[in-house]
Protein backbone atom coordinates (compact mmCIF):
# COMPACT_ATOMS: atom_id res chain seq x y z
CA UNK A 1 0.00 0.00 0.00
CA UNK A 2 1.35 3.35 -0.89
CA UNK A 3 -0.35 6.31 1.20
CA UNK A 4 0.67 10.39 0.85
CA UNK A 5 -0.62 12.54 3.84
CA UNK A 6 -1.74 16.11 4.36
CA UNK A 7 -0.08 18.01 7.02
CA UNK A 8 -2.73 20.02 9.21
CA UNK A 9 -1.19 23.00 10.82
CA UNK A 10 -3.65 25.45 12.35
CA UNK A 11 -6.38 23.03 11.54
CA UNK A 12 -6.08 22.97 8.13
CA UNK A 13 -5.67 20.79 5.19
CA UNK A 14 -3.61 22.23 3.35
CA UNK A 15 -1.24 20.00 1.63
CA UNK A 16 2.35 21.17 2.77
CA UNK A 17 3.97 17.78 1.39
CA UNK A 18 3.14 15.25 -0.99
CA UNK A 19 6.08 12.67 -0.23
CA UNK A 20 5.15 9.50 0.72
CA UNK A 21 4.62 8.06 4.38
CA UNK A 22 7.36 7.10 6.39
CA UNK A 23 6.52 3.69 7.75
CA UNK A 24 7.98 4.41 11.13
CA UNK A 25 5.27 7.13 11.86
CA UNK A 26 2.75 6.36 14.24
CA UNK A 27 -0.05 7.24 11.81
CA UNK A 28 0.70 4.80 8.71
CA UNK A 29 1.42 1.81 11.30
CA UNK A 30 -2.46 2.46 12.55
CA UNK A 31 -3.31 2.85 9.36
CA UNK A 32 -1.96 -0.21 7.71
CA UNK A 33 -2.60 -2.34 11.50
CA UNK A 34 -6.16 -1.54 11.67
CA UNK A 35 -6.86 -0.27 8.08
CA UNK A 36 -8.93 2.31 8.87
CA UNK A 37 -9.65 6.48 8.32
CA UNK A 38 -10.29 7.27 12.10
CA UNK A 39 -6.86 5.70 13.26
CA UNK A 40 -4.82 7.77 10.37
CA UNK A 41 -7.41 11.18 9.56
CA UNK A 42 -4.51 13.26 7.59
CA UNK A 43 -3.11 10.43 5.43
CA UNK A 44 -4.80 10.42 1.63
CA UNK A 45 -6.91 7.63 0.46
CA UNK A 46 -4.18 4.90 -0.62
CA UNK A 47 -3.15 4.91 -4.26
CA UNK A 48 -2.93 1.01 -4.81
CA UNK A 49 -3.87 -1.67 -2.34
CA UNK A 50 -3.01 -5.40 -3.06
CA UNK A 51 -5.44 -7.55 -1.50
CA UNK A 52 -5.16 -11.39 -1.15
CA UNK A 53 -8.30 -13.26 -0.75
CA UNK A 54 -7.67 -16.35 1.74
CA UNK A 55 -9.77 -19.82 0.19
CA UNK A 56 -8.64 -22.83 2.22
CA UNK A 57 -9.60 -26.46 0.96
CA UNK A 58 -8.33 -29.55 3.15
CA UNK A 59 -8.37 -33.33 2.26
CA UNK A 60 -6.77 -36.16 3.87
CA UNK A 61 -3.36 -36.51 3.71
CA UNK A 62 -1.70 -38.77 2.59
CA UNK A 63 -4.70 -40.72 0.73
CA UNK A 64 -4.84 -44.32 0.74
CA UNK A 65 -2.98 -44.91 -2.99
CA UNK A 66 0.53 -42.76 -1.83
CA UNK A 67 0.29 -43.78 2.31
CA UNK A 68 3.28 -46.22 1.64
CA UNK A 69 5.48 -44.18 -0.28
CA UNK A 70 4.85 -41.60 2.42
CA UNK A 71 6.04 -43.57 5.16
CA UNK A 72 9.14 -44.86 3.12
CA UNK A 73 10.39 -41.09 2.76
CA UNK A 74 9.22 -40.06 6.27
CA UNK A 75 11.33 -42.76 7.81
CA UNK A 76 14.16 -42.51 5.60
CA UNK A 77 13.86 -38.40 7.39
CA UNK A 78 13.36 -39.98 10.50
CA UNK A 79 16.52 -42.53 10.12
CA UNK A 80 18.58 -39.38 8.79
CA UNK A 81 17.79 -37.20 11.82
CA UNK A 82 18.43 -40.12 14.22
CA UNK A 83 14.61 -40.85 14.85
CA UNK A 84 12.08 -43.17 14.79
CA UNK A 85 8.51 -42.48 13.85
CA UNK A 86 7.49 -44.89 16.29
CA UNK A 87 8.76 -44.42 19.15
CA UNK A 88 9.57 -47.56 21.28
CA UNK A 89 7.77 -46.67 24.58
CA UNK A 90 4.20 -46.30 22.76
CA UNK A 91 1.78 -49.06 22.03
CA UNK A 92 2.24 -48.45 18.43
CA UNK A 93 3.41 -51.72 16.69
CA UNK A 94 4.46 -51.52 12.95
CA UNK A 95 0.59 -51.85 12.35
CA UNK A 96 0.06 -48.91 13.65
CA UNK A 97 2.68 -47.14 11.87
CA UNK A 98 -0.24 -46.10 9.53
CA UNK A 99 -2.12 -44.43 11.64
CA UNK A 100 0.66 -42.72 13.18
CA UNK A 101 1.62 -41.63 10.09
CA UNK A 102 -2.05 -40.25 9.25
CA UNK A 103 -2.29 -38.81 12.73
CA UNK A 104 0.79 -36.82 12.73
CA UNK A 105 1.12 -35.46 9.78
CA UNK A 106 -0.12 -32.78 7.13
CA UNK A 107 0.87 -31.24 4.15
CA UNK A 108 0.32 -27.33 3.85
CA UNK A 109 0.50 -25.65 0.52
CA UNK A 110 0.08 -21.86 0.30
CA UNK A 111 0.15 -20.62 -3.33
CA UNK A 112 -1.88 -17.34 -4.83
CA UNK A 113 -3.87 -17.31 -7.33
CA UNK A 114 -2.71 -17.71 -10.82
CA UNK A 115 -5.30 -14.85 -11.98
CA UNK A 116 -4.36 -11.71 -10.94
CA UNK A 117 -7.59 -9.36 -11.08
CA UNK A 118 -6.78 -5.43 -11.44
CA UNK A 119 -9.65 -3.40 -10.66
CA UNK A 120 -9.86 -0.02 -11.73
CA UNK A 121 -11.87 2.61 -10.01
CA UNK A 122 -12.36 6.22 -12.10
CA UNK A 123 -13.44 9.35 -10.81
CA UNK A 124 -14.63 12.27 -13.11
CA UNK A 125 -12.75 14.85 -12.83
CA UNK A 126 -15.12 17.11 -14.52
CA UNK A 127 -19.14 16.76 -14.53
CA UNK A 128 -20.76 18.05 -17.81
CA UNK A 129 -21.71 21.02 -15.29
CA UNK A 130 -18.50 21.79 -15.06
CA UNK A 131 -17.83 21.70 -18.74
CA UNK A 132 -20.72 24.20 -19.74
CA UNK A 133 -19.40 26.01 -17.12
CA UNK A 134 -16.00 26.15 -18.78
CA UNK A 135 -16.91 26.64 -22.01
CA UNK A 136 -19.14 29.74 -20.54
CA UNK A 137 -16.33 31.25 -18.35
CA UNK A 138 -14.18 31.10 -21.81
CA UNK A 139 -16.08 32.45 -24.36
CA UNK A 140 -17.44 34.96 -21.77
CA UNK A 141 -13.42 35.84 -21.64
CA UNK A 142 -12.14 35.78 -24.39
CA UNK A 143 -14.98 36.73 -26.73
CA UNK A 144 -17.00 38.52 -24.34
CA UNK A 145 -20.27 36.36 -25.30
CA UNK A 146 -22.29 34.94 -22.11
CA UNK A 147 -25.47 33.66 -22.31
CA UNK A 148 -27.61 36.40 -21.81
CA UNK A 149 -25.71 37.67 -25.19
CA UNK A 150 -27.42 34.63 -26.78
CA UNK A 151 -30.82 35.34 -25.52
CA UNK A 152 -30.13 39.15 -26.36
CA UNK A 153 -29.81 37.90 -30.01
CA UNK A 154 -32.60 35.45 -30.36
CA UNK A 155 -34.95 38.31 -29.11
CA UNK A 156 -33.63 40.94 -31.69
CA UNK A 157 -34.07 37.98 -34.65
CA UNK A 158 -37.85 37.43 -32.84
CA UNK A 159 -38.59 41.30 -33.36
CA UNK A 160 -37.21 41.48 -36.71
CA UNK A 161 -39.15 38.26 -38.04
CA UNK A 162 -42.35 40.16 -36.33
CA UNK A 163 -41.61 43.81 -37.95
CA UNK A 164 -41.15 42.14 -41.24
CA UNK A 165 -44.68 39.75 -40.63
CA UNK A 166 -46.16 42.73 -39.51
CA UNK A 167 -44.82 44.84 -42.75
CA UNK A 168 -45.79 42.11 -45.27
CA UNK A 169 -49.39 41.56 -43.77
CA UNK A 170 -50.16 45.56 -43.99
CA UNK A 171 -49.19 45.60 -47.81
CA UNK A 172 -51.16 42.54 -48.35
CA UNK A 173 -53.98 44.34 -46.69
CA UNK A 174 -53.72 47.62 -48.32
CA UNK A 175 -53.27 45.27 -51.41
CA UNK A 176 -56.71 43.68 -50.50
CA UNK A 177 -58.54 47.12 -49.59
CA UNK A 178 -57.06 48.28 -53.40
CA UNK A 179 -58.73 45.27 -54.78
CA UNK A 180 -61.88 45.40 -52.91
CA UNK A 181 -62.59 48.94 -53.78
CA UNK A 182 -61.89 48.45 -57.83
CA UNK A 183 -64.14 45.27 -57.42
CA UNK A 184 -66.95 47.47 -55.95
CA UNK A 185 -66.27 50.35 -57.93
CA UNK A 186 -66.73 48.31 -60.94
CA UNK A 187 -69.74 46.70 -60.23
CA UNK A 188 -71.48 49.72 -59.40
CA UNK A 189 -70.31 51.85 -62.58
CA UNK A 190 -71.57 48.25 -64.46
CA UNK A 191 -74.89 48.87 -62.88
CA UNK A 192 -75.61 52.22 -64.36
Amino acid sequence: MVYFQFFSQNNTKTPTSSIPCSTNEECLENRATFNSRQHCPDCLPECEIIQYKVQSSFAAYPNTRSIEKVLQRVDKHFKAMGQSLVQSNTSACSNNRKVALLDNIVAVEISASPVATEILAESPMYTWVDVISSIGGQTGLWIGVSLISFVEIAELLFLLLCHCMEKIYQSISIRWKHFCQRYISEKISSRF
